[in-house]
């Protein structure tokens, strides 16, 4: 998967990329702000962001989630306020609280993959909070724009 971290604590982002290229995914970019992140969405193929709810640009990571979806992506809130995350997950697969573990992180990006490649993915690893609102499959329009992008196949 090519994965994008939106992240303003750069020691989280930092120890955040070394586990998704460790699990065998592709790193794209990183992104601290609203402005960068719907950037780096429109300029490559991401296939899945993490996605902090507080910015640089403030609590914007919200916004963020919905550009991805908007681009295709999946999206999942990396947060320690839980609490900020609206009750529809905005389009958001789930969220992982902070913080985390490698381990955590790990099982939920082969999670992700599988889910993302139309395989059940089995349990929802532990760690990892799925949004009731997460449809079995991708939706349609977001598979196709995948497709259209060079993406996952489905």
């Amino acid at each position: 998967m090519r994965v994008l971290i939106v992240e303003d604590d750069m020691v989280i982002a930092g120890t955040l990329g070394p586990i998704v290229t460790r699990a065998g995914h592709e790193l794209v970019g990183l992104a601290a702000d609203q402005i960068s992140a719907v950037a780096l969405l429109q300029a490559t193929r991401v296939d899945l962001a993490f996605v902090d709810v507080h910015l640089l640009d403030g609590w914007t990571g919200v916004e963020v989630v919905r550009a991805a979806n908007a681009e295709g992506a999946a999206a999942i809130f990396t947060t320690a306020n839980r609490g900020m995350v609206p009750a529809n997950f905005a389009g958001a697969c789930g969220l992982i609280d902070k913080p985390y573990t490698d381990v955590q992180i790990e099982a939920t990006l082969a999670y992700m993959a599988a889910r993302l490649n139309g395989e059940p993915g089995g349990p929802a690893p532990a760690g990892f909070t799925p949004s009731p609102f997460w449809p079995e499959r991708p939706r349609p329009a977001a598979a196709s724009r995948l497709a259209r992008r060079g993406g996952l196949a489905l």
